[in-house]
């Protein structure tokens, strides 16, 4: 089911969220976070808009989550927990996430939500093209047709099966000359004095270039067929120019929970504080935080992988005669530039920006000139950005994707144009952490996303053949 939205509305929700960045907490002595009115404390030091809206727009729904779930009496114990193991850790996932670097971000302000795609569709019929044909779709790219906007009409069907024509054409005036009427393999032609030929399946027909009025008759052996015209017309001062619709249209999407629980026992917490000064309830918050982020960025990507529908090639690491392995490995490049080819064939309009390579990928493109590498890290946790590629490329290494793979897209930074979208209702949320009578703790985290493949062809992939290491994964 579709239907359609203002543009009122959706710059509504833009504003919001950038109020939400530029608000401050304005908490007053002993107001806790569930108080806060914006997050520009947080936020402040987050690199890009987006992104900063993005963290925003997370903690907001956090905050709104507790407030009305926790009730009055568990409020003053809860809250704590909330500002010392919730908020912190939100932030966190929401700064360190790979997916929003990937694919468009439209966060939720439910369980559920419309995601929004714009098209263009025509709002008047000129020759093959009818009313309500999309021009331009934000799933599919541009339509077939290349003559809406100009003074050729092509296409225009005059009738089927009958033997005497008196039409006319949509447009007018036409211009002498100009005319074309296909009926199956016969094709007529005006002379540019109104008049048809006396030809074929056709008797001697008129044209009125003027008013566009055509009358012809056809013998019966040439009557079973569409007949269509192709003619040009004077647009000047013509008010009867064809319309084109700008839509906004969204399309409902409900967000999917995952979820983990935690178990530790007090005299585990009595003794790790002891010896080491930590709070399990921390450490938990930052595992189960660091497994949903993974995974999160996990079965995004893997269905990226799944769909990329531009195009796919492959790159063999054999090694020809007479050149050097270290000048055969700079052809990689060449690889991803044909799958940047396929992209913008298929969708008509963008090129890729982004690559994501297995370790094989990353063991090729770390030696190779045109790859500017970013700061060193020792230590990453998954999936990590390694640096750029040709000045056109964000390239992020997967160390748990299959070695052998590489998969180019495209992210824009206009939301309305995009193949794939993120939807998060709540990035992270907890239960209050209880004891129970046998000295165990008991809490669980949960987050609450949606996601909606949009277009396939914002995405092309490969595989690397015959790398003379398999980089097997050596498991847990």
């Amino acid at each position: 089911m579709q239907n359609y939205i203002s543009s009122r509305e959706i710059r509504a929700k833009q504003e919001r969220l950038e109020s939400l960045c530029e608000t401050s907490w304005g908490l007053k002595k002993g107001q806790s976070l569930l108080q806060a009115k914006g997050w520009k404390e947080v936020v402040a030091d987050i690199k890009g808009d987006e992104r900063k809206m993005f963290c925003a727009s997370m903690l907001e729904n956090a905050r709104i989550f507790a407030t009305d779930n926790l009730s009055e009496d568990s409020q003053t114990i809860n809250v704590g927990a909330w500002e010392k193991f919730g908020f912190p850790v939100i932030s966190m996932v929401a700064e360190n996430l790979i997916t929003p670097e990937l694919v468009t971000v439209q966060p939720l302000e439910g369980p559920s939500g419309n995601v929004f795609f714009l098209d263009y569709v025509a709002g008047s019929t000129k020759g093959a093209v009818t009313k309500g044909d999309k021009l331009w779709d934000s799933r599919g790219g541009h339509g077939p047709n290349r003559d809406f906007a100009s003074e050729q009409i092509n296409g225009e069907i005059l009738g089927t099966g009958v033997a005497s024509f008196s039409v006319s054409a949509a447009y007018t005036p036409i211009r002498p000359a100009s005319v074309v009427i296909t009926n199956g393999a016969e094709v007529y032609t005006d002379d540019g004095n109104g008049n048809l030929p006396n030809a074929g399946g056709m008797t001697a027909g008129t044209i009125n270039y003027t008013t566009g009025a055509i009358a012809f008759t056809l013998a019966g052996g040439s009557q079973g067929n569409p007949v269509s015209i192709a003619y040009s017309w004077n647009s000047e001062g013509s008010t009867n120019l064809p319309q084109v619709n700008f839509t906004l249209s969204s399309s409902v999407i409900t967000a999917q929970r995952f979820a983990l629980r935690a178990r530790w026992s007090q005299e585990a917490e009595q003794v790790l504080k002891a010896l080491h000064g930590l709070k399990v309830e921390a450490q938990m918050s930052a595992a189960v935080a660091s497994e949903i982020q993974f995974e999160i960025d996990r079965h995004i990507l893997t269905q990226l992988h799944n769909m990329a529908g531009a195009g796919v090639n492959s790159w063999d690491a054999t090694v020809p005669s007479g050149i050097s392995w270290t000048e055969h490995k700079l052809s990689f490049s060449d690889a991803i530039t044909e799958l940047d080819a396929f992209i913008f064939r298929a969708t008509d309009r963008v090129m890729a920006n982004w690559l994501v390579v297995g370790v094989q990928g990353m063991a090729l493109l770390k030696g190779n000139p045109q790859f500017d590498p970013a700061p060193h890290k020792n230590e990453v946790d998954g999936i990590t950005f390694i640096g750029t590629l040709m000045g056109q490329y964000k390239v992020y290494a997967d160390p748990h994707a299959d070695p052998t793979e590489y998969l180019l897209g495209f992210k824009g930074d206009n939301w309305m144009r995009t193949g794939y979208i993120f939807a998060p209702w709540l990035l992270l949320y907890r239960t209050p952490t209880i004891m129970l009578d046998d000295f165990t703790n008991r809490a669980a985290w949960a987050s609450q996303f949606g996601k909606k493949p949009v277009n396939s062809r914002y995405y092309a992939k490969g595989n690397i053949l015959h790398y003379p290491v398999a980089f097997p994964y050596p498991g847990p």
